[in-house]
């Protein structure tokens, strides 16, 4: 029994003293240092002093000894870019906003990009004195790359780029770009890096002919995993775009004059929101890729950023969509009124149009082109209610949760006179009446936020939306 107990006293002397070291370990690779962590991120360094804070790893990029909040990457990257930016003076901003020029790898020696070196002897890999200038004296972080002699030159060079600007200032790492290079052959200025080492796909154009998705996507993973191999994080290649007019010189780097190619494929449009926690966020940034299967099965995947919201939203659906149909907008509420003691009467237009009731006639007068649209709803205290409103059981009377389906009124017709009654549309032109149509079937749904109320009409004949204030 006391052995028993000595042991477990030693096991909990063990897991003690494992659990009070470091959480992290450190190796050297090619020519930098590699930092593994338990649970926390990988971290690559030459010459930065590591601080360690909780038995985790940081860099102390500017040297100051503190763990600063730009360092520590436990933070939130939204609060560690402002802390950044505090500390940057105009010219160092001014640097970030800056591009450079086309850098090949190793530079050339003549003509376009011409390059020197200090050391004539030096290693295809090695900075040029351009690059050193633009990123130690105009403060440059974005780099575009062109040629590269190989994918080791290419990511021997982003090590020595990187190992440069950690030693500069706030120790900001440099951002290396592409033009496209998966083509096969360089054509242009802005796909000079085009045809190397690199899997070798047809222009945006000709995947495009492919009218298949899934390849596009399939080209983009492998582009993606090769460009960071090369030590490249941002790739500037096909545009989502349509090509309108023959005078534009990037017009073979999109999907062709075809919208409809585009649709089927990556895109962020307005509108596009996500939630996280039960709170909505609006994407600044991102892409939706859709796909489908030429009926009514889809498949969307996105990866949505906001400025408001730490992280990447990563968004997969597959089904089917049941399209909603394209309901004509009311804009205007021209008369909103209890009908008798039991009901409501609306009547909406149209953009452009406008009413007044003529005493003389004894009617309503419409002015404009386009439509108006009657509704008589179902209302106890002369109230319009939010809720669902049906076809009321018997001609020319409502109930409660009903609505008044249209109808021609011959009440009067022993006078020579008719007219619709009811819930219906009727459309004019330049004021001029032209067809009633009757709403006889489906629904009408009505909901109310403050003192704005929708009004949706889903019936056979008529889809219509009214979206505003009511005189109620």
């Amino acid at each position: 029994m006391r052995a028993k107990s000595l042991t477990m006293a030693a096991l909990a002397t063990a897991i003690f003293c494992s659990c009070s070291g470091p959480k992290w370990h450190s190796q050297e690779a090619d020519g930098y240092r590699l930092i593994t962590q338990d649970g926390g991120p990988t971290l690559g360094y030459t010459t930065a002093p590591i601080l360690e804070a909780d038995h985790y790893a940081f860099k102390d990029l500017n040297r100051n000894g503190v763990i600063d909040p730009y360092e520590d990457w436990r933070k939130p990257a939204l609060e560690r870019a402002k802390d950044l930016a505090a500390r940057l003076s105009i010219e160092e901003i001014a640097g970030l906003m800056l591009y450079s020029s086309h850098q090949a790898v190793p530079g050339s020696a003549y003509g376009f990009g011409k390059a020197t070196y200090a050391d004539e002897n030096h290693a295809a890999w090695d900075l040029t004195d351009q690059q050193k200038q633009f990123l130690s004296e105009d403060n440059l972080r974005a780099v575009l790359v062109t040629t590269v002699e190989s994918p080791e030159v290419a990511a021997r060079w982003n090590n020595n780029v990187q190992a440069f600007v950690e030693a500069l200032g706030q120790g900001i790492p440099a951002n290396n770009s592409s033009d496209p290079r998966n083509e096969t052959a360089a054509t242009a200025e802005f796909n000079m890096g085009a045809g190397g080492q690199i899997s070798l796909w047809p222009t945006t154009l000709g995947l495009a002919a492919t009218f298949d998705p899934a390849l596009v996507r399939q080209f983009g993973t492998i582009a993606s995993q090769e460009y960071r191999a090369l030590g490249m994080s941002d790739g500037k290649d096909g545009l989502h775009a349509v090509f309108i007019g023959n005078n534009w010189k990037l017009g073979a780097g999109t999907y062709s004059p075809d919208a409809s190619v585009s649709k089927a494929g990556t895109y962020l449009t307005t509108g596009t929101y996500f939630y996280v926690g039960g709170k909505k966020y609006t994407p600044t940034s991102g892409t939706v890729i859709v796909t489908n299967d030429g009926a009514d099965g889809y498949t969307f995947s996105a990866m949505l950023f906001s400025k408001d919201f730490d992280g990447a939203a990563s968004v997969s659906f597959s089904g089917t969509i049941a399209y909603e149909k394209e309901y004509k907008s009311y804009t205007t509420c021209i008369t909103a009124s209890k009908q008798g003691e039991n009901a409501v009467q609306l009547v909406l237009g149209t953009d452009g149009m406008a009413g007044s009731f003529d005493m003389s006639k004894f009617q309503w007068v419409y002015t404009g082109t386009g439509d108006v649209m009657t509704l008589v709803l179902y209302s106890p205290d002369g109230k319009l209610h939010a809720g669902t409103y049906t076809p009321c059981p018997a001609e020319g009377e409502v109930a409660e949760g009903t609505f008044k389906h249209g109808f021609l009124n011959t009440q009067y017709a022993q006078y020579g006179v008719t007219f619709a009654d009811g819930s219906f549309t009727s459309s004019y032109n330049n004021g001029t009446k032209g067809a009633d149509t009757y709403i006889t079937d489906g629904s009408i749904e009505v909901s109310v936020d403050g003192t704005s109320y929708t009004i949706t009409v889903d019936g056979t004949a008529t889809s219509a939306r009214y979206k505003g204030n009511l005189p109620l």
